[in-house]
């Protein structure tokens, strides 16, 4: 799960980057989260700490739960939200499969 994970980080990285100019006066914000998954995917990928897994998961619920009021004015923008969907539903598995066993794995060390 966590090769998922990282492949759906950048994903949705290029994702939000490419769907930027087409959003306007939101595209803004569009850069600021494929910074974010960026960052964090790039996180996950050099340390495989659970953190930044945590989060990425968490954004990726995020952008689940916002999709029904994206703007889908064009096809273009239609065919964007659900590669978003896509994306963000196996990045949200991804997430959670990378973190369960992260956490057994944790409760089972020795102290």
């Amino acid at each position: 799960m966590p090769r998922l994970l990282i492949a759906m980080g950048i994903a949705m990285a290029a994702l939000e980057a490419i769907n930027a100019p087409m959003l306007g006066t939101f595209g803004v914000i569009a850069v600021v989260f494929a910074a974010i998954f960026a960052g964090l995917t790039w996180w996950f990928a050099r340390r495989g700490a659970m953190l930044p897994a945590v989060l990425l998961g968490l954004l990726f619920l995020m952008e689940l739960a916002f999709l029904p009021g994206y703007q889908r004015d064009t096809l273009l923008l239609g065919i964007m939200q659900g590669a978003t969907a896509v994306f963000s539903g196996l990045g949200l598995i991804a997430a959670i499969g990378t973190v369960v066993p992260l956490v057994r794995a944790r409760r089972h060390q020795p102290t």
